[in-house]
């Protein structure tokens, strides 16, 4: 199952909490929380604005839940680039829906301890579970794409300020400026790895292939808005 569609269900709570905290409680603005590692950097090095860092399942969990409720005493693995998944699925909060987590770079050597070649592998399955934004989630800037997209749908008199930062040294400098008062945002992205997602320290290719790889299969969905996502009615 794509982990995509998990990245579906957290614009749709996401966007809903930023709603509520920014036009509701006059917060200042809302982080986002698909990275864990950007999330943990931001509550220990910023104690007094952890309130202001979205407490939204990550894809990952969100999308392991799912399977769980869906498909009882399933076991669950995510596959993918992140190590900061790793620590996640060990939270007691976390782990009922994650059993287990590898990175692309383990996976390949799963294949290769076992003598199984892709290239020789002809059967395709096409798997459709989540829109275009969600599958844009791996890179930067692809998560507040999606929440403002969502936001702006169900609540069209907001106004959507983003700042994004793409490595945890730019996410530390982001929060510094966020609490001095000097960013001009209500929506702070933040990614541990260069580039989202797809620079993360399992994958198996150069960044800018990845980056490409992950914008074509983006468009491939049948759909872009997270909120036309039928799995999730």
């Amino acid at each position: 199952m794509e982990v995509a569609y998990g990245a579906d269900v957290a614009t749709i709570r996401e966007s809903e909490e930023w709603y509520n905290k920014i036009y509701k409680e006059n917060q200042p603005f809302l982080g986002t929380s698909c990275c864990p590692a950007w999330v943990d950097m931001a509550r220990r090095l910023f104690p007094d604005m952890a309130g202001n860092i979205s407490d939204s399942y990550t894809p990952m969990v969100a999308t392991g839940r799912f399977i769980k409720e869906k498909y009882p005493g399933s076991l669950v693995t995510f596959i993918g680039p992140c190590i900061a998944k790793k620590a996640e699925s060990l939270r007691p909060e976390m782990s009922p829906f994650v059993d287990f987590v590898i990175t692309y770079e383990e996976e390949a050597a799963i294949f290769v301890s076992l003598d199984i070649d892709l290239v020789e592998i002809s059967e395709k399955t096409s798997i459709y579970d989540a829109s275009g934004s969600g599958r844009h989630y791996a890179t930067s800037g692809g998560v507040a794409e999606a929440l403002k997209l969502n936001i702006v749908k169900f609540h069209p008199e907001c106004s959507v300020k983003i700042a994004k930062a793409d490595s945890l040294e730019d996410c530390k400098k982001m929060l510094f400026m966020a609490k001095a008062g000097k960013v001009d945002a209500n929506l702070l992205e933040g990614m541990a790895c260069p580039h989202g997602c797809v620079g993360g320290p399992g994958i198996l290719a150069p960044i800018k292939k990845t980056a490409i790889e992950v914008e074509k299969f983006s468009k491939k969905a049948s759909f872009y808005p997270s909120y036309e996502n039928s799995l999730l009615r």
